[in-house]
């Protein structure tokens, strides 16, 4: 059986297509806002609302500086919990009393062994969501600075 049985029939069906997608474009001069609204209008559904579209690109007043205090009170807490987690120094860490009541006898001996790992790695997460919030605190000043520049209305 040859392949040429199907070729006219999607010939065909392919030139209708191409047909069909040539629509006329219109090139429209981007300063004609009346032009440009007639188009959007005639581009929606009927049971479109065009105010559904409308944004206001700047609707907020002044820059929110709560969430930088926030961020400040989350840091110290995940820096605390990381410490009192993997402290080997503080006696009130996770770490010291793994350390302390894995001994020969105890129905804790072998947990450093088979779960140290694990404690690192909670006190490490910890410690990197501290850094990641620590840059975005850092940061904070340069993004009002742009954000000032940007929106010269803004308040802080």
């Amino acid at each position: 059986m040859s392949n040429n049985i199907f070729r006219q029939q999607f010939n065909k069906l392919l030139s209708e297509d191409i047909n069909d997608d040539e629509e006329e474009f219109v090139e429209m001069d981007p300063e004609d806002e009346e032009a440009g609204e007639e188009a959007f209008q005639g581009s929606l559904s009927d049971d479109t609302d065009p105010k559904d579209f409308d944004v206001n690109p700047n609707s907020f007043k002044s820059i929110n500086r709560s969430n930088i205090e926030e961020a400040k009170k989350w840091i110290s807490i995940l820096n605390d919990f990381a410490d009192l987690i993997n402290s080997v120094d503080n006696s009130d860490s996770l770490n010291h009393f793994l350390n302390r009541v894995d001994r020969e006898g105890s129905a804790f001996r072998g947990v450093v062994r088979s779960q140290g790992k694990r404690v690192t790695r909670i006190a490490e997460e910890a410690s990197a969501m501290a850094e990641v919030l620590g840059s975005h605190v850092v940061g904070s000043d340069r993004k009002e600075r742009e954000l000032l520049q940007q929106f010269p209305n803004l308040s802080k």
